[in-house]
């Protein structure tokens, strides 16, 4: 969904994601995903991913925020 739309997706449960393999969510304990896309040129080069929030529970608004301005410098970076 990330790559299609080049937007960044927030996911409460990995596990039940159906675009997620629930076996390889299961084995690396992912819970909480944060997505954000690295676009250069408008282009997909790819996408930051954070998982398992410290603390647990979900990404906030402001956890999105924060991803988005990371992916957007590491696009500079890049």
């Amino acid at each position: 969904r990330t790559l299609r739309a080049a937007q960044c997706v927030r996911l409460d449960s990995v596990v039940q994601e159906p675009e997620f393999d629930p076996l390889a969510a299961r084995e690396i304990g992912s819970g909480a995903c944060l997505l954000a896309p690295l676009v250069i040129d408008g282009r997909m080069r790819g996408v930051l991913s954070a998982l398992d929030k410290v603390g647990g529970g979900g990404f906030s608004d402001a956890d999105q925020r924060m991803a988005e301005v990371f992916a957007h410098r590491t696009t500079i970076a890049l």
